[in-house]
């Protein structure tokens, strides 16, 4: 099936959140990375198994021009504890890849933090899986360089909610707290973790 992109999409009490968010960035990865073949429709080709239908649940799609793979997996938000900065100048996310490799090298450079926030090119990106929001005097700031432009972080940026900033590693300092936001770890359930959290 050769190389294959991922969307992770949420799934509460039998409805889908932001489709459309997905399709969009579906339809970008067609148009950049398959151009003259026709992405699917998610919103068609979706389909909830009974079990799925109760409860938080994760839709994995997998796909590339040839192919689509779907898969449903009951989810839970983990607990953070620590958050190490590492280095990921040579990392390329633009598009959601299923092949996490570079990632998965990064990750391992956590010492002893449960999650990692990478930095390239001297700015802050996101975390391992997710993109970081930072909060200052109760308004919230997105960095304005992530390796992946997210769903969630998309709506939130659309609504006004959050900002769009280039943070750089030293800037940490002078926020008070973070979230890590994704399409499954939405902004309400995402709780706000102290700056002290991060570490270098």
């Amino acid at each position: 099936m050769g190389n294959l992109l991922l969307e992770s999409i949420r799934l509460f009490e039998g409805q889908f959140a932001n489709l459309s968010g997905h399709q969009a960035r579906l339809q970008r990865a067609f148009a950049d990375l398959f151009p003259g073949h026709s992405p699917p429709c998610l919103a068609e080709i979706l389909s909830i198994p009974p079990e799925a239908n109760k409860g938080l649940w994760k839709c994995r799609v997998e796909y590339n021009s040839e192919a689509i793979q779907i898969a449903y997996f009951p989810y839970q938000i983990s607990p953070i504890n620590q958050v190490q900065l590492v280095e990921a100048s040579q990392l390329d996310y633009r598009h959601k890849w299923a092949d996490r490799q570079g990632i998965a090298q990064c990750f391992a450079l956590r010492k002893a933090a449960d999650e990692i926030l990478m930095v390239k090119n001297g700015y802050i990106t996101d975390t391992s899986y997710g993109n970081v929001v930072f909060e200052e005097r109760n308004q919230w700031f997105t960095p304005a360089f992530p390796l992946l432009e997210g769903t969630q972080r998309a709506l939130l940026l659309e609504a006004g909610q959050i900002k769009a900033e280039a943070i750089k590693p030293q800037d940490v300092r002078h926020f008070r707290r973070f979230k890590i936001i994704n399409a499954l770890r939405i902004w309400d359930e995402s709780p706000a973790l102290p700056i002290g959290q991060i570490i270098r």
